[in-house]
């Protein structure tokens, strides 16, 4: 009896010592695979720190190809290199087995002007000499992306704010005289960013230190932006007449209200999208009985608004178009199309009764913007972008001066979409935010 519970007890024993071996072994193999997924992630950060840093604003879903678009980066980089590597091996161990690791999703949140965070998903498996699965696991880091001037360490602050252009022109800045294009709200002042494509794209005399001379810059153009196919528009010569009708009774035209259903559309954000169609040219003059304030093109509070153009637009002496509703400038955008002829203008004439800043961002990527001298200091809330931009001054009688928001970057991207993010930026990950992972073993 005493030999048979001795006997038992061996076995109880063994096989406590057995499935503790057995347990200690898959907890160790599958520690490995934690290894080999945390030294394959950072033998992937490395590499995208240090040859593919684009890729730290693109999402990356698992299907095997992370590819991205350099014309949508606004990266530093004129040729963007060949896709990093994803998956390999990350430890070797000298019973054969290798500690292997893929990349299985990666998220970015933010935007390509200011960074944001990145979210890496990494496999990490441990196989045998002969290809059999040991091992897996998986870990979840989150990391700072920090977006950086080119050849500025990260968190050199020095331009961050100013690289985004408040004006952009593509052929011809003129008359860029007592203007100014600065910060909104920095004091003291601080300017804003002018950039030109064209190394030649002066004309007349440069008189300003805001900034004291445009910056030259070969960058990737966003593209026309194409009006929804739920708005039909509405022809120059209909809006003339839309327009007139309600000055000469010396009311103000509201946008989008005193617009017609065809001209006009709501998307589901709240979003107007309005359509001038037609090459042609919509000249808006109010009438001088109508005065103390002239009427005016008023946009509204209702939602933003988005115009998109054909043709060209002259705003006359006697109105002038009011934004003093519009919650930011990004609200109201003027939108030159893909039918926009090289010919296209937008020609402002008439003020604000009392100096109130005109809120827009405008892109006319074939057209120019033009601003006649006024009585009173011209101000213009936003960004002006345009293959050319004039400021008319044969009589130094007001100034101009553009106000660029400190968000209005990042508004404009997220509504009108990453080519919009121009100023070439570069991107370090740096800094764990957040950490977690699991392994097993196959039963």
């Amino acid at each position: 009896m005493a030999s048979a519970i001795a006997a038992t007890t061996t076995i109880a024993v063994a096989i406590r010592s057995y499935n503790s071996y057995v347990n200690g072994t898959r907890q160790s193999l599958a520690s490995r695979a934690k290894e080999s997924a945390e030294a394959g992630l950072n033998i992937l950060i490395e590499s995208l720190n240090e040859d593919h840093p684009e890729w730290l604003i693109e999402p990356y879903n698992g299907d095997g190809s992370w590819s991205i678009s350099r014309a949508a980066t606004g990266g530093c980089r004129i040729n963007a290199s060949e896709n990093p590597t994803i998956q390999g091996t990350s430890n070797t161990y000298n019973n054969g087995t290798e500690g292997r690791y893929k990349l299985s999703k990666y998220s970015f949140e933010g935007n390509n002007f200011y960074g944001g965070v990145g979210s890496f998903e990494m496999e990490g498996e441990i196989r045998s000499s002969n290809n059999k699965l040991l091992a897996s696991a998986k870990i979840y880091q989150d990391m700072s992306i920090i977006a950086k001037a080119c050849n500025a360490l990260p968190g050199d602050t020095n331009s961050q704010d100013s690289i985004w252009p408040g004006i952009f022109v593509l052929s011809r800045i003129q008359n860029y005289r007592g203007g100014k294009a600065v910060m909104k709200g920095s004091e003291p002042q601080e300017a804003a960013e002018i950039i030109c494509t064209e190394a030649d794209c002066v004309s007349g005399k440069w008189d300003s230190d805001y900034p004291p001379e445009p910056t030259i810059g070969d960058i990737e153009l966003p593209n026309t932006q194409e009006p929804p196919e739920q708005v039909k528009g509405i022809s120059t010569s209909k809006l003339k007449s839309a327009v007139r009708s309600k000055f000469r009774k010396c009311q103000n035209f509201r946008i989008p209200e005193d617009l017609s259903d065809d001209a006009k559309w709501q998307d589901s954000n709240g979003t107007w999208h309005v359509y001038i169609s037609g090459t042609g040219s919509a000249s808006l003059n109010g009438y001088s009985k109508c005065k103390n304030p002239n009427s005016s093109i008023k946009i509204s509070n209702s939602g933003p608004v988005r115009l998109y153009l054909d043709g060209s637009l002259n705003i006359g002496s006697r109105t002038w178009i009011d934004t003093t509703d519009v919650n930011h400038a990004a609200d109201f955008m003027i939108l030159g199309t893909p039918k926009a002829k090289t010919n296209q203008k937008i020609d402002i004439r008439g003020e604000a009764p009392n100096g109130e800043a005109l809120k827009t961002f405008v892109w006319l990527p074939k057209g120019e913007v033009k601003f006649q001298t006024g009585k009173e200091k011209r101000l213009v809330e936003g960004a002006i972008w345009a293959d050319s931009f004039w400021r008319s001054a044969n009589a130094q009688l007001g100034d101009f001066e553009l106000r660029l928001p400190e968000d209005m970057p990042q508004l404009i991207y997220q509504r009108l979409g990453k080519e919009f993010g121009i100023g070439q930026r570069d991107y370090v990950a740096q800094g764990v935010t957040s950490w977690r992972s699991y392994g097993r073993t196959p039963d």
